[in-house]
């Protein structure tokens, strides 16, 4: 099960751990295969689809960079990896454990005592690099719920925004082809504990979900102790969190917005 380490609020909520002493150097990139799709649907043209494994030293901190095309579909074969999102945020990958780092999201991966092997896919227009290595930022946006409220004003990558319905308007044209709706709301939401560690799962929307927000707070309905994306299609979470009362609930969201909240789980540490 993943570990999602987030910003000071999720830290002090769920008593995330912080990462220090880290150290920059040269990963290996290992190509398996290339191949062209005489037409992809999405980019309405020729891609080209590669393979790799990637190589990562112990303790080793990879560059800020972001994806191209549909992102990288990526599966940790060995090790853990910590993916570090340029808006703030970290998830946890243990090996075994498979994901998609976002089209366009500025990111950088980090290993820990252990190597890390990944195994990635990507597919972009042809002519287009599969990464590119960008300075450290916030964005791109990848839902209109990201963009309310003053979420617009975080992202400066790859542009800033000059209000919420500029930035709702990227996600639209950019990020939103096919959605026509908010998801429905998670389900079967369920926490279990064995000491100050908590572990929640829960059941996702039939269709349309590209990642959850969870929430947690003092009082019914409230999110005083959390409120924050776990960047993620998965439904299952492991954290730490000190003595209290939590009442949790979880979101579905995509790219047309935030869904109703799932049951509300009283958690009482």
């Amino acid at each position: 099960m993943r570990t999602i380490r987030q910003k000071s609020v999720i830290v002090a909520a769920l008593g995330a751990v912080l990462l220090v002493g880290v150290s920059v150097y040269a990963a290996t990139s290992v190509i398996s295969g290339v191949g062209t799709i005489a037409h992809f649907g999405p980019f309405n043209g020729p891609a080209t689809m590669t393979a790799r494994s990637l190589f990562i030293n112990a303790n080793e901190v990879l560059g800020w960079h972001q994806h191209p095309g549909v992102g990288a579909y990526t599966i940790v074969k060995t090790g853990t990896l910590t993916v570090e999102d340029g808006c703030g945020g970290e998830v946890v990958y243990p090996q075994g454990t498979a994901f998609v780092e976002p089209a366009g999201r500025v990111h950088r991966g980090k290993a820990g005592a252990v190597p890390v092997e990944t195994v990635q896919t990507f597919v972009v227009p042809v002519g287009v690099a599969f990464s590119e290595n960008v300075p450290q930022a916030c964005g791109a946006p990848l839902a209109v719920d990201e963009c309310r409220g003053n979420g617009w004003s975080t992202f400066n990558y790859p542009r800033t925004f000059a209000n919420e319905g500029d930035c709702a308007q990227y996600v639209r044209e950019g990020r939103g082809a096919g959605c026509a709706a908010p998801p429905g709301a998670p389900s079967n939401l369920a926490i279990s504990q064995t000491g100050s560690v908590v572990q929640l799962t829960w059941s996702g929307p039939s269709g349309g979900a590209t990642s959850y927000v969870v929430r947690a707070g003092s009082a019914p309905g409230q999110s005083n102790y959390a409120d924050f994306a776990t960047g993620s299609t998965a439904t299952a979470l492991t954290a730490s969190a000190p003595p209290g009362t939590y009442y949790v609930r979880v979101h579905a969201r995509n790219a047309c917005g935030l869904s109703g909240a799932s049951n509300e789980f009283i958690l009482v540490l």
